[in-house]
């Protein structure tokens, strides 16, 4: 209390000699020179203080910018990154369609194939067992009677190899379907990743540049009172 007097004593001494001058008018050169110095004495702190508050306020800037440059740059990697990521999803999804339209069409052939291939395999066995005797019977010497018996086992083994390879092929297409569907689910999640990445991100960068924001105004309301 006793150190604070003497500062109170001062503010209301110089105070009342404001007043007193005030009072006393502008009417003479001396009196005006000394209420413009005894009003920036008592101007000089909240200058200071206004000063202070601005320098605080610049540093408090300085030390955000890099931040939100660092971030600002992170967000435009993840925005290409994204992107890129889309497109190759889109990709594979279409490459999935495909392969599942393909699918259907070896599923409906190899049916359909198995279907009059396995009539062929029945009428060529039906006729080998009833017709062998006279096959034998009707051939023109024994070479006719092997080229006949060749041609029956070249249709077999023909027959065969149709059927095996619509098989193999429906069975590369089911595996081609099962690899694009995997793939089609990693690229999903590593979208979603990237997605979320960025909507963190995204968020610290607001709050970052808000407040810069903020700053820069109190700033710019300090200085019109500076």
């Amino acid at each position: 209390m006793r150190s604070r007097a003497p500062t109170a004593i001062l503010a209301v001494s110089a105070l009342l000699a404001l007043a007193a001058l005030l009072v006393g008018g502008y009417g003479h050169p001396a009196r005006a020179a000394s209420v413009d110095g005894l009003v920036g004495q008592l101007n000089a702190p909240l200058q200071a203080s206004l000063s202070e508050a601005i320098a605080e306020d610049t540093r408090r800037i300085g030390t955000l910018q890099p931040d939100i440059n660092r971030l600002g740059g992170q967000l435009d990697r993840l925005r290409s990154n994204i992107d890129v990521a889309s497109a190759q999803l889109t990709e594979t999804q279409d490459q999935l369609k495909t392969a599942r339209s393909r699918l259907v069409l070896l599923q409906v052939a190899l049916r359909r194939d198995e279907v009059v291939l396995g009539r062929q395999l029945v009428a060529l066995y039906e006729a080998g067992s009833q017709d062998w005797t006279s096959v034998v019977l009707n051939a023109k010497g024994f070479t006719d009677l092997l080229e006949r018996a060749n041609f029956q086992q070249r249709l077999a083994h023909r027959n065969a190899l149709v059927l095996k390879h619509v098989r193999a092929d429906r069975l590369a297409v089911k595996r081609a379907e099962a690899r694009l569907q995997t793939l089609e689910a990693n690229q999903a999640r590593e979208l979603d990743t990237l997605v979320q990445a960025r909507h963190r991100i995204a968020v610290v960068y607001d709050q970052l540049v808000s407040r810069k924001t903020r700053l820069v105004g109190k700033r710019k309301r300090l200085r019109a009172k500076l």
